[in-house]
């Protein structure tokens, strides 16, 4: 699956090169595993929504760019359209 999705974070993020595709990958695995703890269950062989994608790569992107926290100053949660996305697959 995260290989599916690989070519859109990689465009996203404007990477045009081959280097950083293992850590991407992971990225996107950790992001996939983290989404799947808040929405419905994705059957095996069924789709995944576009949104609930969008989402994975939103959170993978967002990662890749920020690694680690690096300020004094109080982190504020730049979530909101992973959130926004997965809100309508969540249960009830």
């Amino acid at each position: 699956m995260e290989n599916e999705w690989l070519p859109s974070l990689k465009t996203s993020l404007r990477i045009d090169y081959d280097a950083e595709d293992s850590r991407l990958l992971s990225l996107l695995k950790t992001a996939k595993e983290f989404a799947t703890l808040y929405i419905e269950p994705i059957e095996e062989g069924e789709a995944w929504p576009e949104p609930v994608v969008q989402a994975i790569i939103l959170l993978a992107g967002h990662w890749y760019e920020n690694p680690t926290a690096t300020t004094t100053l109080a982190m504020h949660d730049n979530s909101f359209g992973f959130w926004t996305l997965l809100t309508p697959y969540m249960p009830v």
